[in-house]
């Protein structure tokens, strides 16, 4: 469906038009995902302005029900101790796919999922700002988590909620106010922290926030 993927690149430029791809399956409603951002604030304003603001409201109403239907689960999940974030990603695909609609933490995990299958040897993680994911790709391990000048020349940001994919140098100009965009730059202009990453070169799993429950 996605071609194949050159599995043992680890250029940037490579790893970018994959997952440009990848967010472009998210939101096809024809051959691929067809998710719709509920959010009325949602930066992409083709996907708002053609859309009622009726719609809109009952968009964010549905997604609204899903995520404390979902909040349910996890909590009754966590009393019996079988709570962990694969699962929480794992539902909350399911319930996206479900209902067609998401934000970022909802585009994030369906885009989590999706890399694992064509970065088969590269480090993928869920990382945050304040209350906004995205997905870091190929990050130097030893580098600072809270520093994207660190990450290395060949790591990538993906923003499915934003529709971009950036080298460390376009995301850390947003993060400092001078991407041109100030609404995105309030978004990830906060400490970032990790939720969860898949690091194939260890033979390994990283969980930062074990049983998190961020939806």
């Amino acid at each position: 469906m996605f071609g194949t993927p050159p599995k043992k690149t680890r250029k940037a430029s490579d790893l970018s038009e994959i997952a440009k791809v990848l967010i472009d399956f998210i939101y096809d409603k024809k051959d691929g995902c067809g998710i719709v951002p509920a959010n009325i604030i949602h930066e992409s304003k083709e996907d708002v302005s053609s859309r009622s603001e009726k719609d809109l409201e009952a968009d964010t109403k549905t997604l609204d029900i899903a995520r404390k239907e979902l909040e349910k689960k996890f909590d009754s999940l966590s009393k019996e101790n079988k709570l962990n974030i694969d699962l929480i990603i794992e539902m909350t695909n399911t319930k996206t796919l479900e209902i067609k609609q998401g934000n970022c933490h909802e585009l994030s995990y369906l885009f989590f999922d999706l890399a694992k299958q064509y970065f088969p040897t590269t480090s993928l993680e869920l990382m945050f700002a304040e209350e906004h994911m995205f997905i870091v790709i190929n990050r130097k391990l030893d580098s600072n988590e809270n520093d994207p000048t660190s990450w290395g020349d060949n790591c990538i940001i993906a923003d499915p909620w934003k529709k971009m994919v950036m080298d460390t140098i376009t995301f850390q100009k947003h993060r400092v106010g001078k991407g041109g965009d100030p609404d995105y730059t309030l978004a990830v202009s906060s400490d970032i922290n990790r939720l969860h990453g898949e690091y194939p070169d260890l033979q390994s799993t990283h969980r930062s926030m074990r049983g998190k429950k961020t939806i």
